[in-house]
């Protein structure tokens, strides 16, 4: 009987424990994929780099780190000195790269694409922008990534506005009925 009381109160108090980490954990990732959502300004990018990532989840911090990394290549584009902007560039870059060979996912590869889709072809860094492509197009409709944030993948992709790829191809087949972006 007192046993029992044990582990009763021990299963009690790992679940008070446990559960609030896991609620936060998916309030940072969120919380990241909100912010990349509505990021215009570097004070928005500078706010995902300033946030400590406490996510518990591998996966999350996994991808929470990609998100940053991205906001570190952005950072570029608010400094004025070009070998500063190349290097800010390069940092963001290596660190994307190095999440992707950590955890490769259907998040990470579309902050890979969106970055080589939009910037200049004489940085070099769209070697990946084919294969990047199929994986997300057999990949992101059995992904467990949230509807709405596969949903944004697609139109993000589609308004970068490249012509040099079939953007248009990017459905969530057989839920393109429900996803229509166009």
């Amino acid at each position: 009987m007192k046993l029992v009381r044990i582990v009763y109160r021990l299963i009690i108090w790992v679940g008070i424990l446990f559960i609030p980490t896991q609620l936060f954990s998916q309030e940072n990732l969120d919380f990241f994929r909100a912010k990349f959502q509505m990021a215009k300004v570097e004070s928005d990018f500078q706010l995902m780099l300033d946030t400590e990532v406490s996510d518990t989840i591998f996966g999350n911090e996994n991808i929470i780190n990609a998100y940053k990394a991205v906001s570190t290549s952005a950072m570029a584009q608010y400094v004025f000195n070009p070998y500063s902007k190349y290097q800010l560039f390069n940092k963001g870059k290596d660190q994307l790269e190095e999440s992707i060979a950590t955890n490769k996912g259907v998040e990470n590869i579309f902050l890979r694409v969106v970055i080589q889709l939009s910037i200049p072809k004489f940085l070099g860094y769209a070697d990946d922008i084919e294969n990047d492509l199929a994986y997300l197009k057999n990949e992101l409709p059995k992904s467990v990534v949230p509807l709405e944030t596969k949903k944004f993948i697609i139109k993000t992709i589609q308004d970068t506005g490249n012509e040099d790829y079939d953007l248009n191809s990017l459905s969530l087949w057989p839920l393109n009925e429900v996803t229509s972006i166009h």
